[in-house]
Order: structure tokens, then sequence, then C-alpha cells
């Protein structure tokens, strides 16, 4: 039951870092308010399927 708890915790990490690397001010000037919520789902999505996790390695900045 821990095992699962815990990786769920770990999902949820990664989804707070994907959404933070989405929201940069290119993209949060880009996106009209109505675009933005479903262009970053789609932005997740991508980076879960693909995972995309090796952009966001301790050396790189994550984007505040």
């Amino acid at each position: 039951m821990k095992d699962k708890l815990k990786g769920n915790a770990d999902i949820q990490e990664a989804h707070k870092i994907y959404q933070k690397a989405f929201r940069i001010p290119e993209n949060l000037y880009f996106y009209s308010k109505e675009d933005l919520r479903p262009e970053e789902k789609k932005f997740v999505k991508y980076c879960f399927l693909c995972e995309k996790n090796e952009i966001f390695i301790p050396n790189h900045p994550v984007p505040q």
C-alpha cells in the first residue's frame, strides 16, 4: 500500500515540474486565457508519454 502512495506522490511531483516548465513567460504571453489550460494539459501529457524528464536534470534550471 505504501508503494502505491509513494508512486502517486512521484507522479504528482512530476506533474508540478512539467507545469512549471510550461509556464514560462513566452507561453503565458502567447496563449490566451482560454487556450492556456488546454495547451498546458497537452504539454504535460506529452512529457509523461515521452518521459521528457531528461530536460530537468539538476544542472538544468527549471523555470520558476
